[in-house]
């Protein structure tokens, strides 16, 4: 468990855990309409949405990024 007692805490935590909608979408190399729909499809669930931004645990993005490389390679061997 984490023990968030200082803003500093908080922040590294924040740092170190957590990915913004555009870093999600660097991470993935996808642009924002394929995440949305890997958010609609449940493949990925944010953390907190609002109505322009969306916050993912950033293991749940690499995780998405390692099996979404894997079907890239499968389905798209010329790239």
């Amino acid at each position: 468990m984490y023990e968030l007692r200082s803003k500093e805490d908080i922040e590294k935590f924040v740092n170190d855990n957590i990915l913004t909608t555009s870093e999600a979408m660097e991470t993935l190399n996808v642009n924002r309409a394929r995440l949305n729909v890997l958010v609609k499809k449940e493949r990925i669930i944010p953390l907190k949405q609002t109505k322009n931004m969306s916050l993912f645990w950033k293991s749940d993005v690499e995780q998405l990024g390692e099996e979404l490389a894997v079907l890239r390679k499968k389905y798209r061997p010329f790239e």
